[in-house]
C-alpha cells in the first residue's frame, strides 16, 4: 500500500520467523501477517529485510502454513 510519505509491504507468513532488528511496524495482533513500513528520507534495513524474506520463502517451501494451520 502506497502513500504520501511511505509504502508499506505486507508479508502474509511475517509472523512465522523472527524480527531480530523489529523492523515490522504493525500487524502484531494479526495470526499470520505482519507489515514492513518504508518512511521517506528513512534508511532501509536491507540485510534484515533480505534474512526475513529468506525466512518466509523457505517456511512456504516446506509447507510451513498449512503445519501452522495443523496440515493439509
Amino acid at each position: 500500500m502506497a502513500a504520501k510519505d511511505h509504502v508499506n509491504l505486507f508479508l502474509y507468513d511475517g509472523a512465522m520467523v523472527p524480527d531480530p532488528e523489529h523492523i515490522i511496524a504493525a500487524g502484531h495482533d494479526n495470526k499470520t501477517a505482519r507489515t514492513v513500513a518504508f518512511r521517506q528520507g528513512e534508511a532501509v534495513n536491507a540485510a534484515a529485510l533480505i534474512e526475513m524474506l529468506k525466512c518466509i520463502i523457505a517456511n512456504n517451501r516446506s509447507g510451513g502454513r498449512h503445519k501452522m494451520k495443523g496440515g493439509r
